[in-house]
């Protein structure tokens, strides 16, 4: 690792002063998450469904919240990662291990816009099954299996009228994009606020020590940083 890298000036963005460079490591998954729900239009208000409490999913959350999103139901089977969420501003946390999102759906209203972030068959087939007719889906996490749809559920895409959207990375033109700025005036504003994401701030001389936190199934943490200086 180099002390110092030469980069181009246009790909520079100044960090403002009220924001920690531990802040600042938490930027780039922001603006995945940014990107995401800028491509669906909300209204102040709306109802949203949250699939997945990962790193991209509480930063949909929190970037939600910041839109001025109403209702926000973040759905997951981490129980320890929907309290997370919750404390972060979720109105309603719901475990689909123990929870049939369908009967869930039939008691309660369904939601205007779902943001996929779980990046898995089940969710992303239940994406379309739980939004409302002429609703909105986005797509944010990275599909790593085959998928097959229903033929009823794919439907809903014609019948209910539904606005699909796929988003990927965080850069749009001309580059980096609004959706880094966004991030960066969010914080700097106090609207976003990414420090109960940060669990661990390590030394280099821990190596790989975290790396094997993360891929552990017992671990219900979010972010672990490395700090140069320690």
């Amino acid at each position: 690792m180099a002390e110092y890298v030469a980069v181009n000036a246009k790909n520079i963005l100044p960090l403002p002063d009220e924001i920690t460079d531990q802040e600042a490591a938490l930027i780039e998954p922001l603006t995945v998450a940014i990107h995401g729900i800028e491509k669906v239009d909300i209204h102040a208000g709306a109802r949203v469904v949250v699939f997945g409490v990962g790193t991209i999913g509480m930063m949909s959350l929190l970037a939600l919240r910041a839109k001025g999103a109403g209702e926000i139901t973040v759905i997951d089977i981490d129980n320890t990662k929907l309290e997370m969420a919750k404390e972060l501003g979720a109105a309603v946390t719901v475990n689909s291990l123990s929870v049939d999102l369908d009967d869930y759906f039939k008691q309660n209203q369904r939601p205007e816009i779902v943001v996929e972030t779980a990046g898995v068959p089940q969710t992303q087939i239940q994406s379309l099954s739980v939004v409302e007719k002429l609703g909105q889906v986005v797509y944010v996490g990275t599909a790593k299996k085959e998928i097959t749809f229903p033929a009823d559920v794919f439907e809903r895409i014609l019948r209910a009228e539904l606005k699909v959207y796929g988003s990927w990375m965080s850069y749009s033109a001309p580059f980096p994009g609004f959706e880094w700025t966004a991030a960066l005036q969010y914080m700097k504003d106090g609207k976003i606020d990414v420090k109960p994401l940060i669990h661990e701030v390590n030394p280099l001389e821990v190596k790989e020590e975290p790396f094997q936190k993360m891929i552990d199934p017992d671990n219900h943490s979010i972010k672990f940083l490395y700090d140069v200086r320690q």
